[in-house]
């Protein structure tokens, strides 16, 4: 492949991700597939062709794109996470935790692999490891806002709510505008008989929804 292709494959594939980053999804999987037909062995483009599908829920079809990326090159971890993700949606739990597994085997820093390992295992009960996989998570990435609140929440459900109060504060304070960060430290003020909460249930709303309509509220 000449340098010139190579620049023009770049080009081609950068117009592609903004269109994908700026929601014209499908717009960019028409640019994915495209660039496909030149290069059908690229493993990032089924990938991405992969992830393409999962937002627009088509899960059967991203697991057969993304283990296609990996069939290409098994030793890419956010491929592996990505897969995890796809199957989490087709409530394939063991699944699930396996990719995530492979992905930390081939990065152990990888914060959103040790992050969705972490919601899963909290989601099965199994706190005591949740609460590790999630501190790994956030020390690889301190200032990761999903990282912080997957944390805060196995903290929360393990009954060390104030520290829960601290993590939650943390994803805010690096993402302001993170709804359900809001949403989980008013609960765990609620249940520290903190009446701070209100204002967080309140900007919970007000993200999430556009307006001022508490739950539970009449408009």
């Amino acid at each position: 492949m000449t340098s010139n292709h190579n620049s023009g494959f770049d080009r081609s594939l950068g117009k592609a991700l903004d269109l994908h980053n700026n929601g014209q999804i499908d717009e960019a999987i028409l640019r994915y597939r495209n660039l496909l037909e030149t290069t059908p062995d690229n493993p990032d483009l089924w990938n991405l062709l992969g992830v393409a599908a999962h937002q627009k829920s088509n899960n059967a079809l991203a697991e057969n794109l993304i283990s296609t990326a990996i069939s290409l090159n098994e030793n890419i971890a956010h491929f592996h996470n990505n897969l995890g993700m796809v199957f989490r949606s087709l409530n394939r739990d063991k699944d699930a935790d396996q990719a995530f597994r492979r992905a930390i085997k081939l990065d152990p820093k990888h914060t959103n692999a040790l992050s969705n390992l972490a919601a899963l295992l909290r989601q099965k009960g199994e706190f005591a490891t949740a609460l590790d996989y999630g501190r790994q998570a956030v020390s690889a990435n301190p200032e990761s806002a999903e990282a912080l609140v997957n944390l805060g929440n196995a903290e929360k459900d393990s009954g060390y709510l104030e520290s829960s109060v601290a993590t939650y504060r943390a994803a805010i304070s690096a993402q302001h505008d993170f709804a359900l960060a809001h949403w989980n430290l008013a609960l765990s003020l609620l249940s520290l008989g903190d009446t701070v909460s209100y204002t967080h249930l309140r900007a919970h709303e007000t993200l999430r929804y556009g307006g001022s309509r508490l739950v539970g509220e009449k408009k």
